[in-house]
Parts: structure tokens; C-alpha cells; sequence
């Protein structure tokens, strides 16, 4: 059955080059994140890459840590490369110009230009300077990832969600507040009538 899954994401995929345009961003995806780049025609992207998807490099615990700080790390470079080698790491393939509705395209001519001229630059940060960044930007002129807005707001809403649950956790704790000498007094007033 599994060799069936991969020969249909197979023809899947090549259905989609076979309608993918030059300067289509083509989105592979990976199941808890996807790899973006640019086509370029003759089956071949143009996309900011490294080991294992650029992600495979390691720069260590500190070193990830750093990457939101804004920190940039040679562990991918922008290549040209066959659809098929994308694909090697599995996943599947469409074109998605997501922000073609609100933002306008650039010329064709001008978002291959960038891609072309952007060939063997080192680079990577996963919140500043990755593959859907570079995606972007080419076809755009604005780097934009929606994996990391997506990421980043995740992040949040589970920050403000801990501490709710701290301050509650808290308040259940520490039990019932201690009463006044006036909440006391009143009571011992209320109880002689």
C-alpha cells in the first residue's frame, strides 16, 4: 500500500509542476512545516537550502536559541535544484501564492532575476531569513512567512494561557483570604441581634 501512496504523490506532484508557472512559489509540504521556493521552469526551483531541508545543519541548543534573536547562520545557501531532489525528503507539492489576493506579484522577469542573483548566498534564521522568506521576497519584494506569524502567535496565546493557569494555580493555593477585624466584628454584631 505504501508504494501506491508514493507513486500517486508521484504523479500528484508532477501534475502540479505541469501546471506551475515561472515565478510560482511551490510549497512543499512536510506535515509540521513546509519548504518553499521559486520555479524557475525545466522542472527546477530556485530555494534557500541545506541538509535536510536547511534544518538539518545543526548549530547546537545556544545556536537555535540565537536564531530568534536575529542571529544568521550559514547553514543553507540559495541553490537551483530539480524538483525531484526537493521531493527526496518526501512531502508533496503545489503552487501557493498565497498573498497573491493582497499583495500584487511582481513582473515574472523580475522575481527570476532576484532568485538568479541570489544563487550560492549563505544564510539562514528560521524567523528572519528562511526558505518562505526568500520566496517572498522574490515574488513580492517583501520577506513574509506565515509558518513563523503562525508559530509566533501559537507561542503567545500558550504564554498568556501558563500564566492564567499560574495565577490561578496560585490563587487556589494560598486559600481563602484572611478576614478583616471589621469583616469579624460585623459578624459578631449581625450574630448578638
Amino acid at each position: 500500500m505504501a508504494e501506491i501512496a508514493k507513486i500517486e504523490n508521484s504523479k500528484e506532484n508532477q501534475d502540479v509542476l505541469a501546471t506551475a508557472q515561472l515565478g510560482d512559489m511551490i510549497e512543499f509540504i512536510r506535515g509540521t512545516y513546509s519548504h518553499w521556493a521559486i520555479y524557475v521552469g525545466n522542472g527546477c526551483v530556485i530555494h534557500r537550502w541545506g541538509d535536510d531541508d536547511g534544518i538539518g545543519k545543526s548549530v547546537g541548543f545556544w545556536g537555535n536559541l540565537l536564531t530568534f534573536s536575529g542571529t544568521q547562520f550559514d547553514k543553507a545557501t540559495i541553490l537551483q535544484s530539480p524538483v525531484s531532489d526537493v521531493l527526496k525528503l518526501g512531502g508533496k507539492a503545489r503552487v501557493n501564492n498565497y498573498l497573491d489576493k493582497s499583495t500584487k506579484p511582481l513582473p515574472v522577469e523580475i522575481i527570476l532575476d532576484r532568485a538568479r542573483r541570489a544563487l550560492n548566498q549563505e544564510g539562514y534564521n528560521l524567523v528572519y531569513s528562511n526558505c518562505e522568506h526568500f520566496a517572498t521576497e522574490c515574488r513580492y519584494g517583501q520577506p513574509n512567512s506565515r509558518q513563523v506569524q503562525v508559530a509566533a502567535g501559537a507561542s503567545a496565546a500558550v504564554g498568556i494561557l501558563m500564566a492564567a493557569t499560574m495565577v490561578c494555580t496560585a490563587l487556589v493555593l494560598s486559600g481563602p483570604a484572611e478576614k478583616t477585624d471589621e469583616e469579624k466584628n460585623s459578624k459578631a454584631i449581625q450574630t448578638k441581634k
